[in-house]
């Protein structure tokens, strides 16, 4: 789906034609270097992030999850864990993701529109989910700005090497924990 999006999208926001390299060079950059290196304008983002939300929109019960991931959440969420979703997609769009792979195990779906602003929206759930021990909250994502909300807003970051970025990228940025597979979700939620 993500090269898909990349193909489709990628005329609106940069005049740099993008090759499958293009795609794999990504994986392995910040988002902040991929808007530097493609030229790409914040404006532009900003500009036509609705026409892409609403190309997700018209395409959400076509969009599985990772295997395996509905077994995790379902158990984390069987074992008492909160869980929530921040996201920068449309509210619209996860509730449909969810309601169609009949994974509706989460506290609450927070959309932000800014592409860096993770960090405000993690704060504003702590305070309004009154989440005060921080050493056992942790904020789940596949890509580098993820870790980075987190480590601002001052809780622990977890990132998943199923998504976005790849793994060597994603242990650069230094998050308590890199996992490859749910099942490795799970066991670090049981340790900690």
């Amino acid at each position: 789906m993500f090269e898909e999006l990349v193909y489709r999208f990628a005329p609106l926001f940069t005049r740099v034609k993008i090759s499958d390299a293009d795609i794999k060079k990504a994986r392995k950059m910040p988002v902040t270097e991929i808007i530097k290196e493609y030229r790409i304008s914040p404006l532009r983002i900003f500009w036509h992030r609705r026409r892409v939300l609403n190309y997700l929109k018209a395409r959400m019960a076509d969009i599985k999850p990772i295997p395996g991931v509905i077994l995790m959440l379902k158990a984390l969420k069987a074992a008492g864990i909160k869980m929530f979703i921040l996201t920068s997609n449309s509210k619209e769009n996860v509730n449909a993701f969810l309601k169609n792979n009949q994974i509706e195990v989460f506290d609450g779906v927070y959309a932000r529109r800014d592409l860096f602003g993770k960090a405000a929206g993690i704060k504003k759930i702590l305070q309004e989910w009154k989440l005060t021990e921080k050493e056992a909250v942790f904020y789940v994502g596949d890509e580098t700005r993820d870790i980075e909300a987190a480590k601002k807003a001052g809780i622990g970051a977890i990132a998943v090497s199923w998504g976005y970025s790849e793994a060597t990228l994603l242990k650069k940025f230094t998050p308590d924990i890199v996992v490859s597979k749910p099942e490795e979700m799970l066991k670090f939620a049981r340790e900690t």
